[in-house]
């Protein structure tokens, strides 16, 4: 079991540095665009990040219209956020960003594969006795 396990999480940790390794493709692929969206956003690959890139892709280039897309609960106004975002839009760069963003989803849809593999394993090794006695503790907890 610990063989397996193991292996599991050597693949796991490939996968997290191969995810890292693509977020930073993306920033640079932004970045050679004059897009500063790490500068706009927290956490480019966050909900507002994805769904400023995914319009970027779909051909929406306005920079106020892409401000206009970011989630309310981001601090920065949508002033300071579309002066981030005024890119000069090339072809080859803007490829290179939808191959990125297709890459990172693969490994992230993967390592979701891995953990849900890893909790299965996981699960079939604990006592069953443990795992009962923790749900009732849970149980009483909440009660």
């Amino acid at each position: 079991m610990m063989q397996e396990l193991r292996c599991y999480y050597n693949h796991r940790q490939h996968l997290t540095e191969q995810i890292a390794r693509y977020t930073l493709k993306i920033q640079k692929s932004l970045r050679l665009m004059n897009v500063r969206l790490d500068v706009a956003l927290r956490d480019v690959t966050g909900k507002s990040g994805l769904t400023i890139i995914e319009a970027i892709l779909a051909g929406k280039r306005d920079p106020y219209y892409l401000a206009s897309i970011v989630d309310i609960r981001t601090k920065k106004s949508t002033e300071e956020i579309a002066s981030s975002l005024q890119g000069n839009w090339r072809a080859e760069l803007l490829f290179e960003l939808k191959s990125c963003l297709d890459i990172y989803r693969y490994f992230n849809s993967a390592l979701k594969e891995c953990d849900q593999v890893i909790e299965k394993l996981l699960l079939q090794y604990t006592p069953t006795a443990v795992v009962s006695k923790e749900k009732e503790k849970l149980f009483k907890s909440y009660n």
